[in-house]
């Protein structure tokens, strides 16, 4: 799980660390979706950077180069789920 390690970062005192955090973070959410926004929340981070996050996750919904992998659906609750990101199960090796 990766994303906890980024949220850290988005801390860094250096802004090349700051900005290839939420790059990277950006291209999650094109990969992934909504699902990381609802995620975010549980991570600890202030609402200014939650805010600055949601509002470049809104831009690049809004340009249509989200990928087809992406859940485009408001994330729901995810208090009843104990995962904080989603499960590549289709990556795993048939056993």
């Amino acid at each position: 799980k990766i994303v906890p390690d980024i949220c850290k970062l988005l801390e860094d005192p250096s802004p090349q660390v700051r900005e290839a955090a939420v790059n990277s973070i950006v291209e999650i959410y094109r990969h992934v979706g909504e699902k990381v926004r609802g995620d975010l929340k549980s991570k600890g981070l202030p609402q200014q950077r939650l805010n600055y996050l949601y509002a470049k996750f809104d831009e690049v919904k809004a340009s249509g180069n989200m990928l087809p992998t992406a859940d485009l659906a408001p994330a729901r609750s995810s208090a009843s789920s104990c995962n904080d990101e989603p499960d590549f199960d289709f990556l795993k090796p048939n056993s």
